[in-house]
């Protein structure tokens, strides 16, 4: 191309069809009577793809900083775009495109609002305490991030079992939506959440996983307008999303993963920098641009690897000393940096890890049975919209979108969202009864869009 800062026509086709379909969701929210559509998966997957094929790869432009690692990304940047438009319209083809469930069969019961207080603080005590089989008595100075490294505390150390200790730290984040829900509808005990909310904030700062923060922020914001039943604010949504694009800069410049934050590292550092660095994690697009340039010509597909790793990832290596969960990405990236050292640390798109399995067939397939996943999540939902418990379910789960997309690392994704997601579906099944469909007032037909 003559400008490397413009677009060239094949990404401006990429790029069009892209923001075309994102703002048709955008439109179709915007123009219905219910607000709850402004909270449908489709929409959530929109901003999250906003953030890392839009505003990083643009500012990526802007700035002429394509070089990833020494390596200049720029003339691949094209697969990027073409993946995340098939990854997107593939998805609202399984979205909107077949007939799924409606799960009209059990519901909860009317519970007492102060239950959700009681089942929050449940949650953190017990993610706290099976944290703290990793963590031991150092548990506690964690929760300072700027003072945590004197402690010399390693969580990361471990192997086999303590991987789900560590992991354990998640049921914070189900822990405190169910405590905010209960907060809200009794108006009462804040003071507690917010004590469990510092807890929680400091030790996911510690650790360095930035993700963490999002899904306590974004879920407590969608849980907000569902119980007040309102149309989100803009200007509200704006400013928490340039707060977390800055903390996220500010996170990554000054971190040690485990070790906390170290605030001596900003010495003659703009504000500017800072923000700009919170855009760094969208370098993820140009490492997936890479990935599927370079695929199948210098770097072999994976095959099903990615889901026979989601089977062995739960078996401890002492009983299976031979698993290799991470290798097929591991090599996968080091044919890309030209050996694994060079990429170490790197990572790629959901959309980027479903190329490798068989090119763009795999893409596509995976990214159908995505959106009908997010369907069935849609239409669990919309029949259940009036109860507080659902509400939570949802937004945490919809907020999992993030992680899905971010973290092209099929096995680590499982693994999160069973301490993440399926605690809260364990409770509510655990208390939902049977109601025959045809007698459910809570039931009407579903819209088809």
């Amino acid at each position: 191309m003559a400008d490397p800062h413009q677009l060239s026509f094949a990404e401006l086709i990429w790029v069009a069809l892209l923001a075309a379909l994102m703002l048709r969701e955008f439109y179709l929210a915007l123009t219905s009577a219910r607000f709850v559509d402004f909270f449908k998966p489709t929409l959530v997957l929109a901003v999250v793809l906003f953030y890392y094929v839009f505003a990083g790869p643009f500012w990526v432009l802007a700035t002429g900083d394509w070089f990833e690692r020494l390596f200049n990304r720029r003339s691949v940047m094209v697969f990027g775009w073409a993946g995340a438009a098939a990854f997107y319209l593939s998805t609202l083809v399984g979205f909107y495109g077949f007939s799924a469930p409606r799960f009209a069969h059990r519901f909860q019961p009317s519970s007492d609002p102060a239950s959700f207080y009681r089942l929050g603080t449940r949650l953190c005590q017990i993610g706290l305490a099976l944290f703290s089989v990793v963590a031991g008595f150092g548990l506690f100075s964690l929760i300072n991030p700027f003072t945590a490294r004197s402690s010399n505390v390693n969580v990361f150390g471990g192997d086999g079992l303590a991987n789900y200790f560590l992991l354990s730290i998640n049921f914070l984040i189900p822990g405190l939506c169910l405590l905010f829900v209960g907060c809200v509808l009794t108006r009462q005990r804040w003071i507690a959440f917010a004590l469990w909310s510092v807890v929680a904030i400091g030790i996911f700062v510690t650790l360095g996983f930035r993700f963490r923060l999002i899904l306590i922020a974004v879920p407590l914001l969608i849980i907000w307008y569902l119980l007040r039943r309102q149309k989100p604010n803009f200007a509200i949504i704006g400013i928490l999303a340039l707060a977390l694009i800055f903390s996220s800069g500010y996170i990554g410049l000054t971190r040690s993963y485990g070790r906390g934050l170290d605030a001596s590292a900003l010495e003659g550092v703009a504000n500017e920098e800072i923000f700009a660095e919170g855009f760094g994690e969208s370098s993820v697009f140009l490492t997936t641009s890479g990935m599927i340039a370079i695929t199948p010509d210098s770097n072999p597909y994976v095959g099903i690897q990615p889901l026979l790793s989601v089977l062995q990832f739960p078996i401890p290596r002492a009983l299976f000393p031979g698993k290799d969960t991470f290798g097929y990405l591991e090599r996968s990236i080091g044919n890309l940096f030209g050996n694994s050292f060079f990429g170490s640390g790197a990572a790629i798109l959901c959309y980027g890890e479903w190329f490798l399995i068989s090119g763009w067939s795999s893409l596509v397939l995976l990214s159908v049975a995505f959106g009908f996943g997010l369907r069935c999540l849609w239409n669990w939902f919309l029949i259940r919209q009036g109860e507080p418990l659902a509400m939570v379910c949802y937004a945490v789960t919809v907020s999992y979108i993030y992680v899905v997309v971010s973290r092209g690392y099929l096995a680590q994704v499982v693994a999160g969202a069973a301490f993440t997601v399926a605690p809260l579906f364990w409770l509510y099944y655990r208390q939902a009864k049977f109601i025959k469909p045809i007698a459910t007032p809570s039931a009407p037909p579903l819209p088809r869009r």
